[in-house]
């Protein structure tokens, strides 16, 4: 039967599962071949990113881990060699787009519709690993509590408070200066010299004595 190629797109919520689910001969009767551009790992770790971003961003809904492309094949494509007509496809998707990918071509269970499933990441790998923030993490906890305080919580907890008060203090000793301070006292002392100048210069003008205009 004559078909055209089409292609269709969705969100992942559980990207794993998923993978496993297209990836497995368990679950498809048809699976002709499997290509990653990536290893497993990468996935698991790409979930747990999108997760904790989503968690924090406290959007309601489900949390998108990453996306599937259904691509709907010519039955012709089926005379083409399966592991190659996939990588093909999969190097092809990675170069153009910059994603890794993780595919699967697969028939239905009638052989009516020879397709790939096409799951892509919407973001790569951190130039720091999760492994190694978690381990900083863990440093800097046992750092803490060299410094005598339980969790890394505790501590910001406390670092906040004490910012806080300092910046208080910091703006108390700005309008004390303001009012009191030497800055003040000075621009004080400036302001009544002036005056006295001033004053004194008034003064000189009213007793100062006529001008010889010379005798006749």
């Amino acid at each position: 039967m004559q078909r055209n190629s089409f292609v269709q797109m969705s969100k992942l919520s559980n990207v794993r599962g998923r993978i496993y689910y297209i990836s497995s001969d368990k679950k498809q009767e048809n699976l002709y071949a499997v290509y990653e551009t990536t290893d497993r790992k990468f996935w698991t770790d790409l979930a747990k990113c999108n997760q904790a971003e989503f968690k924090k961003s406290g959007t309601e809904g489900k949390c998108i881990e990453a996306r599937e492309l259904i691509i709907a094949l010519p039955e012709s494509f089926v005379d083409y060699s399966p592991d190659g007509l996939l990588k093909y496809m999969t190097d092809k998707f990675k170069s153009q787009y910059g994603v890794d990918c993780i595919a699967a071509l697969h028939h239905n269970k009638r052989k009516t519709n020879y397709h790939i499933h096409l799951i892509f990441a919407e973001r790569n790998y951190l130039d720091e690993p999760i492994e190694k923030i978690d381990n900083m993490k863990a440093r800097l906890e046992k750092i803490v509590q060299e410094y005598g305080y339980q969790t890394v919580d505790e501590f910001y907890r406390l670092f906040n408070n004490a910012s806080s008060d300092y910046y208080d203090y910091k703006e108390e000793v700005k309008n004390w200066e303001a009012k009191y301070g030497e800055k003040s006292l000075q621009r004080k002392l400036a302001e009544k010299q002036a005056e006295v100048k001033k004053r004194q210069e008034e003064q000189d003008y009213i007793y100062r004595p006529p001008t010889n205009r010379g005798a006749r």
